[in-house]
C-alpha cells in the first residue's frame, strides 16, 4: 500500500480528529492564520479518532498526565496576531 501526507486542522482546547491508524504526525504549522498539522497516513488503514491539544501560552491545560503532554509534543506555532500555540498529540480515543 502506498503512503501519502495529508493534512488536518486540530482546533483550539480539545480536539478529536479521524485519521487512518497509525498515522505518524510529521510537523504542524501556521497555514493560512489555521493551525494545521501533517502526517503520514496509510489511506486504506482502518480509521480511528485521535485527540489533539491546542492551547495557548500561560493556559491552564487540565487534568492530562504531564509524562503524556511531553511524549506527545508535536510543536509550537506562532499567529499573525502573535497568539503562541503549543500542541500535543494525546493518542487515540478511548
Amino acid at each position: 500500500m502506498t503512503q501519502r501526507v495529508y493534512k488536518y486542522y486540530p482546533r483550539p482546547d480539545v480536539s478529536e480528529i479521524e485519521m487512518p491508524k497509525d498515522a505518524a504526525v510529521l510537523s504542524v504549522a501556521m497555514k493560512d492564520d489555521v493551525v494545521t498539522l501533517w502526517a503520514l497516513v496509510e489511506p486504506e488503514a482502518p480509521k480511528e479518532m485521535r485527540k489533539f491539544l491546542v492551547v495557548e501560552t500561560d493556559e491552564p491545560i487540565g487534568d492530562f498526565d504531564n509524562l503524556d503532554l511531553v511524549l506527545g509534543f508535536v510543536g509550537t506555532v506562532i499567529s499573525r496576531d502573535g497568539y503562541v500555540l503549543h500542541v500535543f498529540d494525546m493518542g487515540p480515543c478511548e
